[in-house]
């Protein structure tokens, strides 16, 4: 989802609903290392659906996650400093 609305900017997706090639070309651009032999198109669709749901209703908020990414990664570097 993080990767979506990036991607979007935090905007709605156009149509969730489009065609398979739409839909699995958008998808590979977004998340690169999916593998498609296990993810199938309808579960591609179930995902776009839920981002536009859930950002249409403001559930969406990743602004406290980088925060915590980026004192995660400082709290490592801490701990391999440390141990040298």
């Amino acid at each position: 989802m993080k990767r979506i609305a990036k991607q979007e900017q935090g905007n709605l997706l156009a149509d969730p609903r489009g065609s398979n090639q739409g839909i699995k070309s958008y998808f590979e651009t977004v998340l690169p290392e999916y593998d498609p032999e296990r993810v199938y198109i309808s579960d591609i669709r179930k995902i776009l659906i839920w981002y536009n749901l859930l950002q249409e209703n403001h559930l969406l908020d990743f602004s406290g996650e980088e925060d915590k990414e980026e004192a995660g990664s400082s709290a490592e570097e801490e701990v391999a400093t440390s141990e040298e």
